[in-house]
C-alpha cells in the first residue's frame, strides 16, 4: 500500500459504514437477527446486544434506506450518500471535495464511475488506464477487481442484508442515557472501535435507534477519535428505488492489467 493510501482518510474503500472504520465484522455476538418491533422498547429491561440485533432486524425489513455518510479527519475527508434496497444499491462518494465515485449495485454487477483523479488515487489504477477509462461505467463482477479495490469491497453494504450486518457492533456494548437526535427521541448503544482501527482507547462507536417499537437505526457515530468525525445517518425508509444497469459498460479487466491486480 502507498503511503498517499496510508495518509488518507481512515480507509479509503468504498464500502459503507465499514470504510468509516464504524461497522464491526459481520456474524460477531449478538445472535440471531430479529424482526423490528419484536423486542420491548424498554431500555432499562433490555440488553445492549438486542438493541442491536433489533436495529440490524429494522435494517432488513425497511424495504429500502437512505444512508449519509461523513468523515472528516486530519488525513482528509470524504462524504456518502447512497441509497440501499434488498437486491442492490446507489452510492455517490466524494473524497478530499476532488475525487468523485458512483457505485451502482444490480443483477450482482458492481458498475463504477469516477473521475481520474478517483481511480488513480483512490482505485489505484495505472495512470494511462485512468486517463482513458475516467467518467466511463465499469463493470465489475463478482471475482475481480477495479485496481485494487475488489468486488467484495464495492458490494459491502450495498443491500439491506449486509449494511444490517455492519450494524452488528460487537465487543464489551453498553447502553448511553435516552437523548435526541435530529429532532426525535433515541436511545444508544456504544462499544469500543475495532481494534484495527488503532483508535485511543477511549473512542467508542455509538448506535442511536429510534425510542419506538420499530427501532430504526438513526445515526452511527464514532466519538474521541483522535479529532476526527465519523457520521453515518439513516432515513428514507421504504422510499422507491430506481436502479438499472448502464449501456455497454467497460469491463473490469480492461482497466485493471493483471500485474496491477494482484
Amino acid at each position: 500500500m502507498s503511503a498517499h493510501r496510508q495518509t488518507r482518510v481512515n480507509t479509503v474503500k468504498l464500502t459503507l459504514l465499514a470504510l468509516l472504520g464504524l461497522g464491526a465484522l459481520a456474524g460477531c455476538a449478538g445472535g440471531l437477527l430479529r424482526p423490528a418491533g419484536t423486542v420491548p422498547t424498554s431500555q432499562a429491561t433490555e440488553s445492549a446486544l438486542t438493541l442491536v440485533d433489533a436495529a440490524a432486524g429494522a435494517v432488513l425489513s425497511g424495504g429500502s434506506v437512505h444512508v449519509d455518510v461523513t468523515t472528516i479527519s486530519p488525513g482528509g475527508s470524504l462524504t456518502q450518500s447512497a441509497d440501499v434496497t434488498a437486491s442492490g444499491g446507489r452510492a455517490v462518494v466524494t473524497v478530499d471535495k476532488t475525487e468523485h465515485v458512483t457505485i451502482l449495485f444490480t443483477g450482482g454487477v458492481a458498475y463504477v464511475e469516477a473521475n481520474q483523479a478517483a481511480l488513480e488515487n483512490i482505485f489505484e489504477v495505472p495512470a494511462t488506464q485512468a486517463e482513458y477509462y475516467w467518467d466511463e461505467w465499469i463493470a465489475v463482477r463478482s471475482g475481480e477487481k477495479l485496481g485494487l479495490e475488489s468486488y467484495d469491497d464495492l458490494t459491502s453494504g450495498m443491500t439491506l442484508s449486509s449494511l444490517a450486518n455492519q450494524l452488528q457492533i460487537c465487543g464489551a456494548c453498553t447502553l448511553t442515557s435516552p437523548t435526541t437526535v435530529a429532532g426525535q427521541p433515541v436511545f444508544g448503544v456504544q462499544a469500543p472501535l475495532p481494534a484495527d482501527q488503532q483508535a485511543p482507547a477511549s473512542a467508542r462507536q455509538v448506535l442511536y435507534l429510534t425510542d419506538n417499537a420499530q427501532q430504526r437505526p438513526v445515526l452511527l457515530e464514532a466519538r474521541g477519535d483522535g479529532g476526527s468525525t465519523n457520521r453515518a445517518s439513516f432515513s428514507g425508509w421504504h422510499e422507491t428505488v430506481q436502479l438499472s444497469s448502464p449501456k455497454d459498460p467497460v469491463p473490469a479487466w480492461l482497466v485493471t492489467p493483471a500485474a496491477s491486480a494482484t
